[in-house]
């Protein structure tokens, strides 16, 4: 479970954040929302600590981040994986060598215990066979599953996905959401995704945090966010008339 209580952060005279409270479950996909520059990739990366908030604290299952020293938070990141929004693959390694990358960084395993545990996330993600492939022979689907192999494969216990479906058609995005829901599932991992994708939204969205301006406006399920009277979260949701079609499908359906 992560906990945020209350997160400034500013750059300059511009505060991006305006004190963000929250909780992101374990074994829940938790999906952060909202409109370019409504401060989500902000929010998302004071929480993985590439950022350090002005305000506030981030609680790592009842540890606070700003109480942790150098050698504490060196821990916590090897229990994060993260899955970043163009793959961020090494085009000169193997999907093998790029899953086995954090292991062999991060780790004393053996040779033997980097392979075995690659080829274990590999058969989880569907790709085997793939393993001597580069990443420039592969699509932009097993692309996506080799970063998610290699963000899981330390067995973390936090998952976060920036922009997890960006450049991938509906039916491969739909395949990569409900990857990451079995995985999070699965494993008990605390998933934070980020995105702007109505369609993860409303297919995997356990928890959603709508973010204006630096504000949360709205969190709830799913199921709530096809309900709720908030203004900003209608008008964000129901910007197109397929997404106004899925309000009325809900709202009939809950009579």
């Amino acid at each position: 479970m992560i906990k945020i209580n209350n997160l400034i952060k500013s750059f300059e005279e511009t505060q991006v954040l305006k004190g963000i409270s929250t909780t992101f479950k374990k074994g829940k996909t938790n999906l952060i929302i909202g409109q370019s520059g409504s401060g989500k990739t902000v929010f998302l990366k004071c929480i993985i600590g590439l950022f350090e908030a002005d305000g506030g604290d981030i609680i790592f299952d009842n540890t606070s981040l700003k109480s942790m020293n150098v050698k504490a938070r060196a821990l916590l990141r090897q229990e994060i994986g993260m899955v970043f929004q163009g793959s961020a693959l090494f085009d000169s390694m193997t999907v093998e060598e790029n899953i086995m990358f954090p292991m062999r960084m991060f780790t004393s395993a053996s040779n033997e215990e980097i392979k075995d545990r690659a080829n274990t996330v590999i058969k989880r993600v569907n790709l085997v066979n793939a393993n001597s492939k580069l990443p420039s022979e592969i699509s932009g689907g097993m692309k996506k599953r080799v970063a998610i192999a290699r963000a899981i494969v330390m067995n973390p216990k936090y998952l976060f996905c920036d922009e997890p479906n960006s450049g991938l058609d509906p039916r491969t995005a739909i395949l990569i959401d409900n990857l990451i829901q079995e995985i999070t599932s699965e494993y008990q991992i605390t998933t934070v995704i980020n995105t702007h994708d109505m369609n993860s939204v409303m297919e995997i969205g356990e928890k959603i945090v709508f973010l204006e301006h630096g504000i949360k406006q709205w969190e709830g399920t799913n199921q709530e966010v096809f309900k709720t009277d908030n203004e900003a979260v209608t008008k964000f949701v129901y910007s197109s008339e397929m997404f106004k079609k899925i309000r009325k499908v809900y709202i009939d359906e809950s009579k």
